[in-house]
């Protein structure tokens, strides 16, 4: 009951006592005009609002973390009735640190709540700039919002069928963002450009014997659709007509992309940490899919294929988004993992992101360097130049491309190449 109903009642009660006590015909109506009048507003007020619809809009389903976006409220009044405040009390996450909202030098929770005046057959808009700090699932809107009465006396909630409707995108309140890593906020290392398929496949099990590429690959016409790369430009040129390569297997041709799925132990903010890989990848996914492709992304036991060749890799940043420790430890590391990914198919380079070095990886990546595929090695880290080359020694003299990452959201590493301790 609002405050200012509670003053009306006493009102009320002193015009009753005058008319018991004097017994006009005057008060007896005033009398029974107070009283009406908090009914009819109080009736206006509970039909009213089931004549006003609110909806929450963006202009995109998904965003890229650090990037503004706008929250637009929308406010439409259906009906014949006046009400002179609306409150949306919007439900922002509870910790400040996963989106900055701008305000005007306004505490947190004034912010947190908009006010506007809805006259009669009206639509009233007001937007909302927005700035996620951290990917991941983001649910913005508001579940309360309040209508008040033309003399405010009276306050009630906006009905919930009016609110959100199944199957009507026209009412809704809450919005479900997804907050992908944006791949041009890190700024990743110079790597050299990555050498043509027929260069990278070639290795001690499968020796280039002429100038042919059929030796790798077979050779067909032509067909729309087909990668500009594909094209046999020597053998098209000599023949009069446009022949393309396609790989026996397609794989060959790809770049794979794997996350260690094993986290450093020097990990000191996890968030900031999952936050600065993710975005350190996608950095890289966007710089190569630029020209190259296939592309595939391995994220412990999951896969997930984009077709590359200026396509951006967006299915990527999604998964991306979602990667994050498990409770239960994976049982599989990153030399586990590419292990089992080397016995199964070959790729034109492997791309890995982590921030542990020891002895059977090192061995792992050799091997795979050897087998003929190309590798980049982003190394994360938060040391010295001279403890980094110490830890990349066994590397230094290998064609493996290392490209160290200081990350501050990593503590000082312990010497993980003794003591086996995340060999396992």
């Amino acid at each position: 009951m609002r405050l200012r109903f509670v003053f009306y009642l006493l009102l009320l009660g002193l015009c009753y006592a005058f008319y018991s006590f004097y017994a006009l015909p005057q008060l007896l109506f005033l009398l029974i005009f107070l009283a009406i009048l908090p009914i009819a507003s109080f009736l206006m007020l509970f039909i009213g609002r089931y004549f006003v619809r609110a909806r929450f809009l963006t202009d995109r389903s998904e965003y890229y973390r650090l990037e503004d976006f706008r929250i637009t409220v929308e406010i439409e009044n259906r009906g014949p009735f006046y009400f002179p405040r609306v409150r949306i009390d919007l439900n922002y996450p509870k910790d400040s640190t996963c989106i900055e909202i701008a305000g005007e030098n306004r505490s947190l929770q004034d912010r947190r709540r908009l006010n506007m005046v809805l006259p009669r057959h009206s639509h009233n808009r007001r937007e909302i700039s927005v700035r996620a700090c951290h990917k991941g699932s983001l649910i913005l809107g508001s579940d309360q919002i309040y209508l008040q009465d033309i003399f405010g006396f009276f306050r009630l909630p906006l009905p919930r069928q009016s609110r959100s409707q199944k199957g009507q995108a026209a009412s809704h309140t809450v919005l479900n963002l997804q907050i992908l890593p944006n791949p041009e906020l890190a700024q990743a290392p110079p790597n050299r450009d990555l050498a043509a398929a027929e260069e990278t496949l070639i290795s001690k099990e499968n020796i280039k014997v002429s100038n042919e590429v059929d030796t790798l690959a077979k050779v067909r016409d032509y067909m729309p659709g087909d990668r500009i790369k594909q094209i046999h430009w020597k053998l098209s040129a000599r023949l009069g007509e446009f022949l393309a390569r396609e790989f026996e297997d397609p794989k060959q041709g790809g770049i794979l992309f794997v996350m260690d799925p094993k986290f450093p132990n020097s990990i000191a903010d996890p968030v900031a940490y999952f936050d600065q890989a993710a975005e350190l990848m996608a950095t890289v996914m966007h710089k190569l899919a630029k020209k190259e492709g296939p592309l595939t992304l391995l994220l412990e036991d999951n896969y997930y294929d984009q077709p590359g060749e200026g396509v951006e890799p967006v299915h990527f940043y999604r998964a991306l988004s979602a990667w994050q420790a498990k409770q239960g430890p994976f049982p599989l590391n990153l030399a586990d993992v590419l292990q089992r990914e080397a016995s199964k198919q070959s790729y034109r380079a492997v791309v890995l992101v982590g921030g542990r070095i020891y002895p059977k990886l090192t061995s792992e990546l050799h091997k795979i360097q050897k087998s003929g595929s190309q590798v980049l090695f982003f190394f994360l880290h938060n040391e010295t130049d001279e403890k980094v080359r110490s830890y990349l020694s066994a590397m230094a003299h290998s064609k493996i491309q290392v490209l160290p990452v200081r990350l501050p959201s990593l503590k000082a590493l312990e010497d993980e190449t003794k003591g086996g301790a995340n060999n396992a």
